[in-house]
């Protein structure tokens, strides 16, 4: 668990996940570090997410996101349990952010004589702690 540097500006889902190299590591990661590299990465994002083809092709990677529906049907059993596992993995992300948003750093800003990669290198170190985490301590 932890956050990947801050991004600026507009940029599509797979161009960001491509760009920031997410999928190309999950893919060296399942190939060099676990015991089952025939196995696909599976990635859980949350609904609305465009990025299917580009996790395919980084290495076969498979994607996990909510059921849609419309408002008059109701989800079966097998979809309810995928959506509930989705929220509650994705809400454990919504955490690790807030984390990394506790920083006094972060919350005041960035000041005239401040560089950008500093306030970056902030945020990823007050992701961390999150691994070790149940309640909130800090």
């Amino acid at each position: 668990m932890g956050g990947w540097e801050l991004w600026c500006g507009s940029i599509s889902d797979s161009d960001y996940q491509q760009r920031a190299g997410i999928f190309a590591f999950l893919h060296v990661f399942v190939k060099e570090c676990t015991t089952h590299p025939h196995i696909p990465f599976l990635n859980v994002l949350d609904k609305g997410y465009r990025c299917t083809m580009a996790a395919w092709r980084a290495g076969r990677q498979l994607l996990l996101q909510p059921d849609f529906a419309r408002s008059d049907r109701r989800f079966n059993s097998r979809e309810v349990l995928r959506s509930g596992a989705v929220a509650s993995h994705r809400s454990a992300n919504e955490r690790a952010v807030n984390v990394m948003k506790r920083s006094g750093l972060i919350r005041r800003g960035l000041q005239k004589h401040q560089d950008t990669s500093t306030i970056a290198d902030v945020g990823l170190a007050w992701g961390f702690p999150v691994n070790f985490m149940y309640k909130p301590v800090l």
